[in-house]
């Protein structure tokens, strides 16, 4: 195989320097093209170029002969890394008789590495227009249609207004104008579906079909939301043809073989508010609002009183406590239970039932935090907790394996018990079952690997100037909330310093 790094250009100013991609090539270069040629047949020059690096995955192109691929590697030592690998792998797999991915080529499991072939059709974005939504939003129906009957299912609780308000995160507005049709619309299962909206990560092929070619973003949401995010995609590039886009997403929906648990009119509308509702995009001007109080708070300062150096945005849940109903409490009962006994529940999280089970691992400053990173969790009141309602916790099997090693003495139920009798008689509301006043009432051993290991984006500034703050001693402000009236906080007091 030849190395070709020095012809595409190793410096890419838009990604970190391509090291280790001669390291890559030496590595798995040759047990790449023997995959690719014993399934294909493909011999000639062999030629691999790096393509891209995304979060998760570094994107690779091989060409041997005329024949081209596309190989993803999974970031290594990343448990977000291992469940993008599993599910995807696991549904190129089981949609591959139909068309709807490229033709995988093989694995490398034990190194996360996926081999496709390219596929050589035009990307969505640069094929469909103004006359032909229709045709292209009824395809891509289709495709999502195909592959909700193929993709892992759980059981679920919760309204489309829970996962819309709080997963989706629309503007407030926009999504409480249809508060009480969201919450008429039970949630009885979740489906694996794919989640990336991006009209250029599908590619028209010659027969009228979309084929997905660049999923990564696989996830357990209500059945048909990958159908509802690719309306809103639509919708935002074709704004003058929503009636258009949502009757061409709901028949194609149909001749996939998708079904939903609504009649034709309510799913229809149900399409209709994803195609209508403007998302969230306050995170652009996060930096910007931060640094504006801070500017405030500071003119206000006496001539003697110390300013304050930093500012960080937070994100901030407003906790209102309510008792747990029982309803709730069975189905996480009833889940901890299943996520013990049932493989196939496992499976669909994109866990190995058999996989060993992994020490829990935090961070010396998730342990030990430090005042800002304390006074910023402080801030939020458990913004991503509240999440854990309908995500039971985050709870996983390896973290019931896990606690189950220091209680040798009790079955499943018993764990499932144990964990019950952590919840206090009053819970955030819309929050999970064990998020209180005064934070998690489950102790760290108990608590999911998701929960003790999360950084969000903010954390995540504050330790990255974590050297600063300690050897300037510099005073930190925290803004929670980017929208009413924020509160402003120190990194040396736990109660807000003034309402802004």
């Amino acid at each position: 195989m030849r190395d070709t790094s020095q012809a595409v250009g190793v410096v890419d100013a838009r990604n970190q320097n391509w090291a280790d991609f001669r390291v890559f090539v030496q590595q798995f270069g040759a047990q790449i093209c023997k995959l690719v040629n014993a399934a294909t047949g493909a011999s000639g020059a062999a030629n691999i170029e790096p393509a891209g690096k995304y979060y998760l995955y570094t994107l690779y192109k091989l060409t041997v002969g005329s024949q081209a691929f596309d190989i993803q590697y999974f970031r290594p030592g990343s448990s977000l890394s291992d469940l993008a690998f599993n599910r995807l792998s696991g549904m190129m797999k089981v949609g591959q008789d139909d068309q709807l991915f490229q033709r995988h080529i093989g694995f490398i499991d034990e190194h996360m590495i996926l081999i496709a072939q390219a596929n050589g059709g035009p990307a969505l974005s640069e094929k469909i227009a103004t006359d032909s939504v229709d045709a292209w939003s009824r395809a891509l129906g289709r495709w999502h249609g195909a592959i909700s009957q193929k993709a892992p299912r759980r059981t679920a609780s919760g309204t489309m207004y829970n996962y819309l308000r709080h997963l989706y995160r629309g503007e407030k507005h926009d999504v409480d104008e249809h508060r009480d049709f969201l919450q008429s619309l039970p949630v009885l299962e979740e489906v694996l579906v794919n989640t990336n909206s991006r009209l250029s990560h599908y590619t028209c092929l010659s027969d009228g079909q979309v084929c997905l070619t660049k999923p990564t973003a696989f996830r357990m949401m209500p059945l048909a939301w990958g159908l509802l995010e690719s309306g809103l995609a639509l919708s935002k590039r074709f704004p003058d043809h929503i009636e258009q886009i949502v009757d061409g997403l709901v028949q194609g929906w149909a001749e996939g073989g998708g079904q939903s648990n609504w009649e034709h009119a309510t799913f229809r509308e149900i399409v209709k508010v994803f195609c209508t509702i403007e998302p969230d995009t306050r995170h652009i001007h996060e930096s910007h609002l931060a640094q504006g109080y801070l500017d405030a708070f500071n003119s206000t300062r006496g001539r003697e009183e110390p300013r304050v150096e930093l500012a960080f945005q937070s994100p901030h849940f407003d906790v209102k406590l309510k008792q747990p109903t029982k309803t709730a409490i069975k189905a996480l009962r009833s889940r901890l239970i299943d996520i013990q006994c049932a493989p196939q529940i496992v499976e669909a999280e994109g866990q190995r039932p058999d996989a060993p089970i992994e020490p829990k691992v935090r961070s010396a400053a998730q342990s030990n935090p430090s005042n800002a990173l304390g006074a910023l969790c402080g801030a939020c009141s458990g913004y991503c907790c509240q999440f854990g309602l309908q995500n039971h916790a985050y709870l996983k099997a390896s973290d019931l394996a896990a606690f189950s090693e220091t209680r040798p003495d009790l079955d499943h139920e018993g764990i499932a018990d144990a964990y019950i009798d952590k919840i206090k008689s009053r819970h955030a509301r819309n929050g999970c079952l064990f998020q209180g006043s005064k934070g998690c009432s489950l102790p760290r051993d108990m608590r999911s690997q998701t929960c003790n290991a999360y950084l969000c984006g903010s954390a995540r500034q504050v330790l990255a100037n974590e050297a600063r703050l300690q050897k300037s001693k510099a005073r930190v402000l925290f803004v929670a909330g980017s929208k009413g009236a924020p509160t402003l906080w120190s990194d040396t007091k736990t109660k807000p310093l003034s309402g802004a």
